[in-house]
Order: C-alpha cells, then structure tokens, then sequence
C-alpha cells in the first residue's frame, strides 16, 4: 500500500478500536481539520460546503515549495462556459471561482505530497522526482477563512516533527522515517530505517528530502 492509504486505514482502525472508551474522540482531537470547499459565483452569491480531512495532498509537478502548492488551494480555478456551474440563487448556470480554504486545522497536520501520478496517454503510473522545498516551521494562517475574512489574530504555525520518506521508483520502493525527538534538550533527530535507527543532521533534509 502506499503510504496515505495506510495512514487511512490506521485511522480508521484506531477510531473503531476506541469506540466506547475515554479516548474515542482523541483521533479526530488530534488530527482531524475541516476544510470549506466554496463556490464564489459572478453574480455574487456563494455556495460552501464543509468537509473533514486528516489529511492534506498538495500538488508537487510545477510547484518549488509547499507555500506555492498550498497557494493553489486559495487561488482555485475558473468555471466558465460549458464548466459553468448552476447557482440556485439565479437559477441558471453562472460563471464562478472553485476554491478552497481550512475552517479549522488539526493539532497534528498531515501532508501528502503527489509524488505518483497516472499516465493514462501510457496507461501507467510514474514517479514524479521535481524538486520540492519545505520549511522547519510553517506558517498556514493565510489558508484559513479566518484570515481570509479579515481576523489576522490567529496563529497557526506549525514546527516539523517528522517526514516519511520513499525512495525508488513507483513500482518498487523503500519507505523510512526522519522523526524529531520533542524530549531532547539538543533537538535531536533520528532516521528510522526499519531496525536501524541512527541520529541525523536535520541540515541534510534538503538533500535528502526535496
């Protein structure tokens, strides 16, 4: 499996096995967003509906970093002529802007970067291995409709506590982790690969990751 189907179903089992205890909402506590996909129509009317995720999967073909593939989320894309999409305030199809933006974000965020895409000229999956930056700490609080709606006195920064990491190609392949270790005085890291685990040099993340 890849890794975000795991990560899926390890959800998923941990939220069943929890049903019925003290600790069967500390899943969602912890990792659960919610996130409002609007419909901003021409004529000035909107549509929005809310989801959950735990989970978010950014674009990395055509992207350097996180903050541009997060960008998109944002920015959205035109729905016109043929794409045009019914406004029930009107009542007829009208030209509009499909974006998104995070009500809420989780304790712990996830994010899932597409790396494999389907070519369906080849009728195959590749890997894509561009270039693709992100930081230590990260800030989220222009992608939130809090600050699009004009609150700025958020904080939704977030610090790097581990990377899953793949390496090979999509039809074979090795998983490891870089994980940091909150305990430790020095800010210690470690690389996880499977029953080796030796300390890293965080400064080799960029050459190791990107």
């Amino acid at each position: 499996m890849d890794i975000d189907e795991f990560f899926s179903v390890l959800m998923d089992l941990l939220e069943n096995r929890l049903k019925g205890t003290n600790n069967e909402n500390i899943v969602k506590y912890i990792f659960q967003g919610k996130q409002n996909d609007n419909i901003i129509f021409d004529c000035k009317h909107k549509r929005t509906n809310e989801s959950n995720f735990y989970s978010i999967q950014l674009q990395v073909k055509g992207k350097k970093d996180i903050y541009e593939s997060l960008d998109t989320f944002i920015e959205g894309e035109r729905m016109e002529g043929d794409n045009s999409i019914m406004c029930e305030g009107c009542n007829k199809r009208v030209p509009s802007k499909k974006n998104q933006d995070f009500k809420t974000l989780p304790r712990l965020l996830m994010f899932v970067l597409k790396r494999f895409e389907f070519d369906y000229n080849k009728m195959q999956r590749y890997k894509i291995n561009d270039y693709f930056e992100f930081p230590l700490e990260l800030d989220m609080n222009k992608y939130t409709s809090d600050y699009i709606n004009g609150n700025t006195n958020i904080n939704n920064k977030y610090n790097l506590r581990g990377v899953v990491i793949h390496s090979g190609s999509c039809d074979f392949g090795h998983y490891y982790s870089i994980i940091k270790n909150v305990e430790s005085k020095n800010d210690d890291w470690y690389k996880y690969n499977d029953s080796i685990v030796t300390l890293y040099d965080i400064d080799d993340l960029g050459e190791e990751a990107f």
